[in-house]
């Protein structure tokens, strides 16, 4: 009897430590070729192409804040992401298929991207910051489709453990 109690409880340990293999792989990559829609600063997915292997993945994100839509990196994926080119396009995949794209705007950056959603890293604390527009007045996040929150990635980064 005590034999089987011990294996229970160790079966039991195993399979409740162990990662949810179906919670999703959650993936950002670059987008190798893409147009604006003419005049604007937005995204057209019908002209995008993805790179053929992520920039960083699941495993290089820390915690994601579902409030203020930030994600916080490993150190190696923030610099890396900083290091690329500014208004470079980006596709956050689950499972590789895209829930947003994004427009990589550092705060350096004079011009405007009303249109899109973007992101900058500050590497002093590996947080990538992701916002409705670069610079956007409140009257133009509204012409945003913002899939930040969508459900799904929402649901794999809770799996994971990375979801606050």
């Amino acid at each position: 009897m005590r034999k089987l109690f011990s294996i229970l409880a160790i079966s039991w340990l195993f399979f409740a430590c162990s990662k949810d293999g179906n919670s999703g792989k959650i993936e950002v990559y670059a987008v190798t070729a893409n147009n604006f829609t003419a005049g604007v600063c937005k995204v057209d997915p019908d002209s995008t192409v993805l790179a053929s292997t992520p920039l960083f993945d699941d495993g290089d994100i820390v915690l994601y804040n579902s409030t203020t839509c930030d994600f916080i990196l490993k150190s190696n994926a923030a610099q890396l992401f900083n290091a690329q080119a500014p208004r470079s396009v980006f596709a956050v995949t689950l499972n590789k298929k895209v829930i947003y794209y994004f427009v990589h705007m550092p705060t350096f950056m004079s011009s405007s991207c009303y249109q899109s959603i973007t992101a900058n890293v500050l590497t002093t604390i590996n947080k990538m910051y992701v916002r409705l527009g670069y610079a956007s007045p409140s009257s133009m996040q509204a012409l945003i489709k913002d899939e930040r929150n969508n459900a799904e990635l929402l649901a794999a980064l809770s799996a994971q453990g990375k979801l606050q």
